[in-house]
């Protein structure tokens, strides 16, 4: 019998045989997309389009890919490439909704920018083509790594590993827990010490302000990001609710000083790994839940200007387009180095960008301090920053930053690769949590640069391997017992 090892159920015959269609179908669509990024390749593409028109090939276009990667996986919309390919849509594709719909200038832009002229740009025009290279890249290395994968695991393959893979499930669930419990105690001690009891009440500027001096903060980010995740691994009702309790304090005191990606990856990336282990598939859940998630978001954006505390309910508006509007504003960052790159003829960075960080730590080993003051444009956020003004990162944007359009496919390709194959093979909790590692990095840099990206990498696999190390402790007692 061929069944599920995380969530136990059996694969029936007439499962199996879908497994063979879906990996028919995403051969098929790997061709398409092979089709979809010569045409999005060409130059000429969406010249002298009307904007409107533009905007609705990309979101028809995107809307097509997303249910068709959600249709090859047995979660849906749950599973790891769905949840990572929204998202990488949303944030660069957000601004288009309003003009598919009515040609007008999204309201996101005339609040941030003004009167929006950059938005009506001809950088943008090939932002939309290059954004549905980079959407069509990661989608077509999801659907080549489907259509040569096996999805199914033979029961009696675990009989000599599985006891071993349970005690390791078992620990990484108890290092979530712990790191999830400490960093939002810590967290919570910092803007507390730092704001008062009541620093919640405050706007996002105020509570930046005030927490400015602590280097601490940031690391309990990533101990709440990876504590979450590694904690959805419980097989106990209470840890996992416990789990979900202490992120709640967390994510709703967050939410309401204005931060939203400080909440939005942990909570995607551990709703993937639930449903995943839980073996989720309910559509109507996850369409009304990610209804409800957009309008708290919008809400969010509203708050994050005054504070709860001078908050004006009255005006408040919940609306999911004005969210899917904000978080597309990591258009901004492809837009402006398409400006460089391609209008100024600034030459491109050939990867220096990812290469920076390793540099940056060999110098700081050997001594090979910056002079103070020296901007190092080596970092994409740093040059954003002094440049343009902290308008975020963008995954994309870095990588035609680095390699031109041509790196936006190559490296959406192999991270589609990469993030495709480790979702086939998540047969074991090893495999899995290296998933949930991966899973994390990627929504971080969908919206923020690479620079801190090997950091959070070193730190996930830190997690990891502390949790590998108490399980064969734990094992070997047993044997000698």
């Amino acid at each position: 019998m061929i069944v599920d090892k995380h969530t136990k159920k059996p694969y029936t015959q007439k499962g199996v045989e879908g497994e063979g269609i879906r990996r028919q179908f995403a051969f098929a669509l790997f061709l398409l997309h092979i089709v979809l990024l010569i045409v999005f390749s060409s130059g000429s593409l969406f010249e002298g389009a009307d904007l409107q028109d533009v905007s609705r090939v990309a979101i028809l276009t995107a809307t097509l890919l997303y249910l068709a990667i959600s249709f090859l996986y047995r979660e849906r919309f749950w599973s790891v490439p769905s949840l990572t390919f929204l998202i990488l849509a949303l944030f660069h594709l957000g601004l288009f909704v309003t003009p598919a719909i009515n040609g007008q200038l999204p309201t996101f832009v005339v609040d941030v920018g003004g009167s929006g002229t950059w938005f009506y740009s001809d950088a943008t025009i090939i932002a939309v083509r290059y954004v549905l290279l980079g959407l069509v890249a990661y989608s077509a290395g999801l659907t080549l790594v489907f259509s040569l994968g096996v999805t199914a695991t033979v029961s009696g393959e675990d009989n000599v590993s599985g006891s071993q893979d349970s005690v390791y499930r078992n620990n990484l669930a108890l290092v979530g827990f712990v790191v999830l419990t400490v960093s939002t105690l810590t967290w919570l001690v910092i803007s507390v010490y730092s704001g008062g009891p009541f620093f919640f009440l405050r706007s996002y500027g105020s509570y930046l302000a005030f927490t400015n001096d602590s280097a601490l903060l940031n690391y309990t980010y990533i101990g709440i990001s990876y504590g979450l995740l590694l904690s959805m691994f419980t097989r106990n009702h209470r840890v996992f609710a416990f789990s979900i309790g202490i992120f709640a304090v967390f994510g709703v005191c967050s939410l309401l000083l204005g931060m939203r990606d400080n909440v939005l990856i942990p909570a995607v990336a551990a709703a993937a790994m639930w449903a995943k282990f839980r073996g989720v598939r309910n559509s109507w859940i996850f369409v009304f839940g990610l209804i409800g998630v957009l309008s708290i978001v919008s809400l969010v954006r509203q708050l994050r200007k005054t504070g709860l505390g001078e908050f004006d309910f009255t005006g408040a508006i919940l609306s999911p387009i004005s969210a899917v509007e904000e978080m597309g504003f990591s258009l901004r960052v492809l837009h402006t180095t398409i400006s460089w790159h391609e209008i100024r003829n600034e030459p491109f960075y050939g990867g220096v960008t990812y290469m920076a960080p390793f540099l940056r730590f060999v110098e700081g080993i050997l001594g090979f301090n910056r002079l103070e003051g020296q901007p190092d444009y080596r970092l994409m956020n740093i040059e954003i920053g002094e440049r343009v003004g902290q308008i975020g990162g963008s995954i994309i944007g870095e990588a035609h930053h680095n390699f031109g359009f041509l790196g936006i496919m190559c490296v959406l390709l192999a991270v589609g690769v990469l993030i495709g194959f480790l979702t086939l093979k998540a047969r074991t909790a090893l495999v899995l949590a290296l998933l949930g590692v991966i899973t994390v990095l990627f929504l971080m840099h969908v919206r923020n640069s690479f620079a801190p990206i090997p950091f959070w990498f070193g730190v996930g696999i830190l997690f990891v391997g502390i949790a590998k190390l108490l399980s064969e402790r734990q094992m070997k007692r047993a044997e000698i017992l």
